[in-house]
């Protein structure tokens, strides 16, 4: 079996559907996850927000 990379035609000639969610459906989605994965996509989005929230002015 062929290896598959991000460069490679084989990777680039299948694309992966897509789908367009609302805000609430994304939430609903990560309620129905287990408690150890909403653990590390909260985890994840925390992390990105972080840079922005030590810009902060301390009031």
């Amino acid at each position: 079996m062929p290896k598959i990379r991000s460069g490679s035609t084989i990777f680039k000639r299948y694309k992966m559907p897509t789908l367009k969610l609302t805000n609430e459906q994304v939430i609903e989605l990560v309620k129905l996850l287990p408690t150890e994965q909403q653990v590390e996509v909260f985890r994840f989005l925390l992390l990105q927000q972080w840079g922005q929230w030590e810009a902060l002015p301390l009031l």
